[in-house]
């Protein structure tokens, strides 16, 4: 696995900021039944309700 980092703009800090506080309240919100071994959510089914 190859790692880089880069800089960014302050705009694209924010950005990135708010889509990653988006992803961990989603997250959040799976319970353990929701989620397989792998801590994939498994329940394809209700995603055709999005």
């Amino acid at each position: 696995m190859n790692i880089s980092l880069e800089l960014i703009k302050t705009e694209e800090k924010g950005i990135l900021k708010n889509l990653g506080e988006l992803n961990i309240y989603e997250l959040s919100q799976y319970s353990p039944m929701d989620v397989n071994d792998l801590g994939l959510y498994d329940d394809l089914d209700d995603l055709d309700h999005y």
